[in-house]
């Protein structure tokens, strides 16, 4: 009836940031996906589900962080810090749409539409689209700087180290959950990119 006692790092913040919040998201919407979970369970999976345009942002960086490895691994032509961008803020803006006309979608079935926290609450967007404005160039400038690319492009197929959806291990006895968002080996040294 209760998820598995485990612990991740966003989990230890939430419970540090507030008890109840963690208590909904963990507890109370645990199997409000199923169609015949109370409609307490079920209103607060789907508020769990709510996101930010930061956190697809992030998501965003992670996928284009994923095409620059293959492109590098590959040997072919890294994109330009304007071509993240671009590809970036067309997704972004895919994502809203989604947002502004999903409500009945999402209210439906909350993981398969993507929905920003202040278009379901009716907040103001300007502060989160201002931020995105300032951060999503910057962002794909740093990412394209890092020397991981330069490293992956040497080590072609080789050094690959996958990691699973869900990555964890067991430490006294409680599951944690860990996943890096890249791995690899390059001669005798393991690079770990979180």
């Amino acid at each position: 009836p209760y998820p598995e006692f485990s612990w991740s790092i966003s989990r230890q913040r939430k419970l540090e940031h507030c008890p109840r919040a963690y208590f909904y998201a963990y507890y109370l919407g645990w199997n409000g996906w199923l169609d015949d979970a109370p409609a307490q369970a079920r209103v607060a999976y789907r508020l769990g589900k709510l996101t930010s345009l930061d956190a697809l942002l992030g998501q965003q960086i992670d996928l284009r962080a994923r095409e620059l490895e293959a492109a590098a691994r590959a040997g072919t032509p890294l994109p330009t810090a304007d071509e993240l961008e671009t590809r970036t803020r067309e997704a972004l803006r895919q994502l809203w749409m989604q947002s502004k006309n999903g409500r009945a979608a999402f209210e439906a079935r909350p993981k398969r539409v993507t929905m920003l926290r202040s278009l379901y609450l009716d907040q103001a967007t300007q502060p989160e689209t201002d931020r995105l404005n300032q951060k999503a160039g910057p962002s794909m400038r740093g990412l394209l700087a890092t020397p991981h690319w330069e490293r992956l492009a040497r080590c072609g197929g080789t050094g690959r180290v996958d990691i699973p959806d869900f990555a964890g291990f067991r430490h006294a006895g409680v599951k944690v959950f860990a996943a890096p968002d890249l791995a690899y080996v390059e001669g005798e040294t393991l690079h770990i990119i979180d």
